[in-house]
């Protein structure tokens, strides 16, 4: 089943599919439903819905749900020609591992998806298996907050969402997404020189799951650089700013362009290459070639009033972010964080901000104080996502199920956990109380970055998990 699973692996990773652009994706998942000669729905969203009809003596067995997100965190290293709307995935096979070549992989969650795929080709001998593909996770979770309840009708669902073959999930956090605004003020340079500052490396990460380890924030990065360089003394104006992706991933980099008088040129540049330098404990520190780079730039035409810009820089520096809960950190749980995700200080000011937690109540509390900050900087704080956790006991009978095939299988325990990030199986518990809930994976490390790697040695355990679970589970 391994071989197969990687052929419809390889087949996906052709398709562009980032997020708010999976109409192809979709399209093709559909068209192997039909060829399967299943029946499949797709509904206005792009999510789609195939129904496998039981095999021969299976079907007593009960409904099992299956489901995977189609779309992907699109991410490229610098001088990489790749356009996520136009350009599929260029894959590099080596012996027991996938990666890309210049962008993310994709396994997130493509590897659940073509898991799928090939379960319901129909060569597993199994009871009625319904899958389900949804779009827009990577970005607000639109597809699982549109998704048809009665799309969720049954009582077991397994998500193949996860990053471990020796872990699963049953539970998440909730998620608070905030977007700040901020109408800037901006008027003619009094500085003659210019230049664009880049910092890159860092390894970035997923905000939720890579949020507990030594991870440094390009955008809160960048903004103590600027507040530093005032410190030492070189006066500076503002014209741009632009670093991260999306609320759910620890920004790699950032860059602005700043304006300086041309007798501090010279000492801005050697400012520039002693703070690279310093940068290299970052390095030590942390998976990744920190880089903080300055360039000789066009004089820009407008730069931020300096009462504006110290607003926007405080701003950014007093957004409480990493680590929240528990205080101090020592590698355990975590219960409460903070991501600033992506900035823009174009013609206006947009900041995003991911929140998440296992309390609702010091979600709230946080988006609180968030409000208070950023009506002392006369900003517009306004959140935009609200997304719930999901908990399951790991008593039922599909996770005991689950439980007891892998202990056979593989003569050890599966560690059963719940996680601190956000999945869309918060959003199915929602819709389907009863429905009970696990999330299961294949080996992925550093998802949302250009070093994701998907092993591919212990594929053959979850593809023989689930094989034996669908053709033998009772209620």
């Amino acid at each position: 089943m391994v071989d197969e699973v990687l052929r419809q692996f390889r087949s996906l990773a052709d398709i562009p599919r980032a997020t708010f652009h999976e109409e192809a994706c979709a399209e093709y998942i559909a068209r192997k439903g039909i060829e399967y000669g299943c029946k499949v729905e797709r509904d206005g969203k792009n999510n789609v819905m195939i129904d496998k009809p039981a095999h021969p003596g299976h079907e007593h067995r009960p409904l099992i749900i299956l489901q995977a997100h189609m779309d992907m965190v699109c991410k490229k290293t610098p001088g990489c020609l790749y356009d996520p709307l136009q350009d599929g995935i260029r894959l590099v096979e080596e012996e027991g591992k996938i990666t890309a070549d210049g962008t993310t992989l994709g396994a997130d969650n493509g590897i659940g998806a073509a898991i799928i795929l090939e379960i319901l080709h129909g060569l597993v001998p199994c009871g009625p298996v319904r899958g389900i593909f949804t779009v827009e996770e990577e970005q607000g979770m639109g597809g699982a907050k549109s998704l048809d309840a009665s799309w969720l009708k049954g009582a077991y669902f397994i998500s193949l969402d996860w990053t471990s073959t020796h872990t699963s999930c049953i539970g998440c956090a909730a998620s608070r997404v905030i977007q700040v605004k901020k109408n800037l003020k901006w008027c003619p340079p009094k500085h003659d020189t210019a230049f664009r500052l880049e910092l890159s490396g860092l390894p970035g990460g997923h905000s939720g799951l890579d949020i507990g380890q030594v991870r440094h924030n390009a955008i809160c990065e960048m903004v103590r650089i600027l507040q530093n360089i005032q410190l030492l003394g070189i006066h500076i104006e503002l014209a741009h700013m632009e670093g991260g992706t999306a609320g759910n991933v620890i920004p790699d980099s950032c860059t602005c362009t700043v304006a300086v008088t041309m007798d501090k040129a010279d000492e801005l540049t050697e400012l520039i290459e002693d703070m690279d330098s310093q940068l290299d404990t970052v390095s030590r520190l942390e998976k990744g070639s920190v880089r903080l780079t300055a360039y000789k730039a066009k004089r820009p035409g407008k730069v931020l009033e300096h009462k504006c810009m110290k607003e926007v820089l405080d701003f950014i520096q007093s957004v409480p972010g990493g680590v929240l809960k528990p205080l101090p950190y020592d590698g355990g749980p975590v219960k409460l964080s903070a991501n600033t995700g992506k900035v823009s200080v174009d013609e206006d000011m947009s900041l995003l901000i991911m929140a998440r937690g296992d309390d609702e109540q010091q979600l709230d509390a946080y988006y609180s104080r968030i409000q208070y900050q950023a009506l002392r900087y006369h900003m517009m704080p306004e959140q935009i996502s609200r997304e719930p956790g999901f908990t399951s006991g790991p008593d039922g009978k599909l996770i005991r199920k689950v439980c007891a095939i892998y202990r056979e299988q593989n003569d050890e325990e599966l560690v059963l956990e719940a996680v601190h990030a956000g999945l869309e199986c918060g959003y199915f518990k929602q819709k389907n109380p009863e429905l009970e809930l696990i999330v299961l994976g294949a080996d992925l490390i550093d998802i949302h970055t250009t070093g994701e790697t998907l092993y591919t040695d212990r594929l053959g355990v979850l593809c023989s998990l689930l094989a034996e679970l669908l053709g033998t589970f009772e209620e």
